[in-house]
């Protein structure tokens, strides 16, 4: 009898009953993020039935802040996206603003604006580029292996 008890107690022990546990969750292939400067949180709502496609998809299948807030007062456009592209906060990051005074140029400049690069342009643009020159750390992207 002992031995059938020992025997139960340890199939008990070592078998379990519930739930398989859940194979650890694959690295997305792609992580998109869309920020839309200036729209309001609601019309994703208001015009979710004219949604097809990529938007349709990305607000039913995604993940979605629809409370989302940054905790500094600076929600430009520049600020706002290296905010969301490094996960860090403008200290960190470097970008305080859609421009800025660079004291040891002595000029204002932008916070794309690097004279050491040209834009790709279908038109006839020309003079300085813009690239990611003033960022202090990396994006996300620029993380990823």
């Amino acid at each position: 009898m002992k031995r059938v008890v020992l025997a139960v107690f340890l199939l008990l022990t070592f078998y379990s009953t519930g739930a398989p546990a859940a194979a650890q969750a694959a690295r997305p292939k792609l992580v998109v993020f869309l920020v839309v400067d200036q729209m309001r949180a609601d019309y994703l709502v208001r015009y979710a039935p004219l949604f097809q496609h990529g938007l349709k998809r990305l607000t039913t299948e995604g993940a979605w802040y629809r409370n989302a807030a940054y905790p500094y007062m600076t929600t430009v456009t520049c600020v706002g996206h290296a905010t969301i592209g490094t996960g860090t906060l403008p200290y960190k990051h470097g970008m305080i603003g859609n421009g800025w005074y660079d004291r040891p140029s002595q000029k204002a400049i932008a916070c794309t604006s690097d004279s050491d690069t040209t834009d790709v342009s279908y038109g006839n643009k020309t003079g300085q580029g813009d690239s990611a020159k003033w960022m202090m750390i990396p994006t996300l992207a620029e993380g990823v292996a």
